[in-house]
């Protein structure tokens, strides 16, 4: 009996690929993924393990390692009790997962059932997810199965998450993600899962208000002198804040999108037709560039914009759930969003019209950006004694 690790060949776009597995027996074999991505160039294909160099080695390692052991102990079990440690039965004693589905074969399901209905950042967020709980059980040693996956365990995951750098909003792609792919495995049958994965959620804090820019600096974010690379991505900005478009949206701007002062087009998240009535300065906006919007990434839209911002002087200090911070280190597409939304909102428009604009499929999602103080009640009042 031999047990070998190798790397599947295909390699991703980032230079990673999967770690896999061969176990053989009397001319019989059993492949698997491990279900860790690595990156290929520190990858040591003589000895089947990864080079001290690589920031994870310790932590691939000796998951390798455990691996290899429990392989070889259920084998050598077998054997005690008078069997042959076939690959067929070698496999079955590690099938402790319902039906033998683990948390991996389970996301490649999921994948491939779902590939052709997803749209691309969404299947970029699935993948995302993914390699996030790969890492972290590269860092800490530990294999992650469905048994595991309870309100601890995504305690430790979000604080992970957070020690890496990753924002709020990318922790809530993530553990949303996650979420997704449990409850498909749940659904059918697969997973029976521990307390309190249901209630797996990062969104924003009780009573933490989402930021948005007032009239005054808009208009001052719009106005500003910028070298070409911000002024770009300060219009795309602005076109959102007066649209209310999603990121992922303002590709399906054309010039034949727009009659007259309305724009048509194709929400990517939803795929339905949208209509919406552009601004006096939202058209000016597609007039200077031809009737179609700049193409530049969301991440580097992210950095620009708070540099664009910074220069604008939007230096009011807010509170976030990370604490008190200038307004330009937190302006981002999605405050674009939150603008347009807080903006309708002060301006009387009903909460059912804002979240169908926004195209959210819950009311409740729409309400978060409600931010409507004491003067706002009290001419609501006023209007009812009219």
């Amino acid at each position: 009996m031999t047990i070998r690790f190798y790397l599947h060949n295909q390699t991703n776009a980032d230079g990673t690929a999967l770690i896999c597995a061969d176990y053989r027996h009397a001319g019989k074999r059993w492949r698997f993924s491990l279900g860790l991505t690595v990156e290929v160039k520190h990858w040591n294909a003589k000895k089947e393990r990864m080079k001290p160099a690589w920031r994870y080695a310790e932590q691939v390692n000796a998951v390798l390692d455990a691996k290899e052991a429990a392989i070889l102990s259920a084998a050598y079990s077998i054997l005690a009790e008078g069997r042959e440690p076939t690959p067929d039965a070698v496999k079955a004693s590690f099938q402790d997962e319902p039906d033998g589905m683990s948390l991996w074969a389970c996301w490649d399901r999921f994948a491939e059932e779902h590939a052709a209905g997803l749209a691309a950042h969404s299947a970029k967020n699935y993948t995302t997810a993914r390699r996030a709980l790969e890492r972290f059980e590269m860092f800490f040693g530990e294999e992650i199965g469905f048994q595991n996956l309870g309100e601890s365990f995504f305690t430790r995951f979000k604080t992970f998450l957070s020690a890496e750098g990753k924002k709020q909003n990318t922790v809530t792609k993530i553990l949303k993600s996650v979420r997704t792919v449990l409850g498909y495995a749940e659904r059918n049958g697969w997973a029976s899962l521990p307390p309190g994965w249901d209630s797996l959620k990062a969104g924003y804090r009780k009573g933490e208000k989402r930021t948005s820019l007032t009239e005054e600096e808009l208009s001052a974010l719009f106005e500003t002198d910028y070298p070409e690379k911000l002024r770009r991505v300060v219009d795309l900005f602005i076109f959102q804040a007066d649209t209310g478009l999603r990121y992922s949206d303002l590709s399906q701007v054309e010039p034949g999108s727009v009659a007259g002062d309305v724009l048509n087009f194709r929400n990517v998240k939803s795929s339905k037709q949208q209509s919406r009535r552009l601004t006096a300065r939202a058209v000016l906006i597609l007039n200077r560039y031809g009737g179609t919007l700049p193409a530049i990434s969301n991440q580097k839209f992210n950095d620009y914009i708070k540099e664009a911002a910074e220069r604008a002087g939007l230096t009011r200090i807010v509170q976030t759930g990370d604490g008190a911070r200038p307004l330009f280190e937190i302006v981002s597409t999605h405050v674009a969003r939150h603008t347009f939304a807080t903006r309708l909102l002060r301006a009387g428009v009903p909460l059912n019209i804002v979240s169908r604009m926004l195209g959210h499929s819950s009311i409740t999602t729409t309400a978060i950006y409600d931010q409507t103080g004491e003067a706002e009640e009290f001419n609501a009042i006023d209007k009812l004694l009219q």
